[in-house]
């Protein structure tokens, strides 16, 4: 601005000066454009970078209306506004894929008097281009800090996933969306926003599973539908109201671990920029989400049996005090069931070690797929199995243990080495009316259960105050 208002200074003296020499030659000298435009709006002088960058013949212009120049037409209004209110007006234009700051300038005579306007460009594309770098860039770093704050707040793999799908939508202004993560070769939706129950349902029914494998095996980082009329086997999309999808791969190293698909009921154009933005998000909820599966999967061995894969006697012992806390508030009881494998010793001592562990290991999966979703299973000891049935009598109870004996009784163990026939017997208590708290639950569970031994074994007993002093006959030698 101080050289324009020098040079300001000297047209306005040039005006009064008796010389034949052209005042504004020395704008030729400038290696940016400039116009100089009398009060009324008409060309008084277009310096040779103007020329040359707008092809117009400076000879034929002088004289004419502004308006009748074609690169200052895109800003007549500005022009306008500076001619008549005599003052400073600046602006922003798009010449030739160049990006140009304009001042427009008023150039004041002696007196008080007006003379015109001198109209500066300056090419600003390179500043542009850095300072929309920089609002990418600060985009960018907003989005990974907001999305961050998922993993920091929760460390629940579905909390942290409906967290980052909602944060996910807010920052692109999607309407609607998606995680989908793959679980032993099934694609499950794990969390979901703005889509109906019908949708819901068609993908779990597995109806869109041919549309989450074709995201999975393309080799493009993204998968893009601008409007879903124009593309086969989007009927479940078209009928919910969708016109745009995306959808991407969140990859951990090379293996595929889910898609977070995001759509919209209105056609979206996707730019670069928006390509930029969402390759972001993608990685940051891809690393998130592994992060998180890492969590989930250490804490999951942490309360776990290395053997079974049940839980182990810490998780069980927290997991008992927990639901003694619940039977206190809300009345419900629930019993205790301890199986023990019957003379396991011989098997050890007659197969080996190794085949006494894979007769354990098989009789918990058996303790898996017989118990209902509720108990919790955990291994007690070397040969003993123990579980929690939550909301359940002993009559209950003694009839799921029961059962679960009899299938194990059935089985053959060891068919690699012939086959074995193993048996259980178990012990049954119920809290409260069993014990008062989980040091004597435990202790009528174990009574119970060295009854069954001292019977016969094979069965199972359920624990009867009455019957302690012939359960300690019974374990003397």
């Amino acid at each position: 601005m101080g050289l324009i208002r020098s040079l300001s200074d000297r047209i306005k003296a040039s005006f009064h000066a008796e010389t034949e020499v052209n005042p504004y030659i020395i704008f030729d000298a400038l290696n940016y454009m400039v116009v100089i435009l009398n009060e009324h709006g008409r060309i008084r002088y277009l310096n040779k970078a103007f020329c040359d960058f707008t092809d117009v013949d400076r000879d034929k212009s002088i004289g004419k209306p502004f308006t009748e120049i074609e690169p200052l037409t895109h800003i007549r209004k500005d022009i306008e506004d500076a001619l008549m209110l005599k003052l400073p007006k600046t602006a922003s234009i798009n010449l030739g894929g160049s990006i140009f700051g304009v001042n427009i300038c008023p150039i004041p005579g002696p007196w008080g008097s007006f003379k015109g306007i001198i109209v500066h460009y300056r090419n600003i594309t390179k500043r542009v281009e850095i300072e929309n770098e920089l609002i990418r860039r600060n985009r960018e770093l907003t989005v990974i800090n907001t999305l961050s704050t998922s993993f920091i707040s929760s460390r629940n793999i579905d909390a942290v996933l409906s967290d980052l799908l909602e944060k996910t939508i807010l920052v692109t202004n999607f309407d609607c969306g998606c995680i989908v993560i793959l679980e032993e070769d099934t694609y499950v939706i794990k969390a979901h926003k703005g889509f109906s129950m019908k949708f819901l349902k068609q993908a779990e029914e597995g109806e869109l599973t041919t549309i989450w494998e074709g995201i999975s095996c393309t080799d493009e980082p993204f998968y893009i539908v601008e409007d879903v009329r124009s593309e086969q086997g989007l009927d479940v999309f078209w009928n919910e109201g969708i016109m745009t999808i995306i959808g991407m791969c969140l990859r951990s190293t090379d293996k595929v671990s889910g898609i977070l698909c995001l759509s919209s009921r209105s056609k979206h154009t996707i730019d670069f920029e928006d390509i930029s933005l969402l390759s972001t998000i993608s990685n940051q909820v891809a690393l998130i989400f592994e992060k998180v599966r890492l969590y989930e999967e250490t804490k999951h061995l942490s309360v776990t049996d290395g053997l079974t894969g049940l839980y182990n006697i810490r998780y069980f012992y927290e997991a008992l005090d927990t639901e003694i806390a619940r039977t206190n508030r809300y009345g419900t009881p629930f019993s205790l069931v301890i199986l023990d494998i019957d003379d396991f010793k011989h098997y050890n001592d007659s197969f080996g070690h190794q085949a006494g562990d894979n007769i354990l290991k098989a009789i918990a999966a058996i303790l898996k797929r017989e118990s209902r979703k509720t108990d919790i299973l955990a291994r007690y000891g070397g040969e003993e199995f123990i579980s929690i049935l939550p909301n359940t009598e002993k009559e209950e109870a003694s009839i799921l243990a029961e059962r679960i004996r009899r299938i194990i009784a059935d089985e053959t163990f060891l068919k690699d080495l012939g086959g074995v026939k193993v048996y259980v017997s178990g012990g049954v208590a119920t809290y409260p009316s069993d014990g008062s708290d989980s040091k004597s639950i435990l202790y009528a569970s174990d009574m119970a259960l060295y009854a069954a031994k001292a019977r016969g074994k094979k069965n199972i007993f359920c624990y009867r105050r009455d019957d302690e002093k012939d359960i300690f006959k019974a374990k003397k030698p």
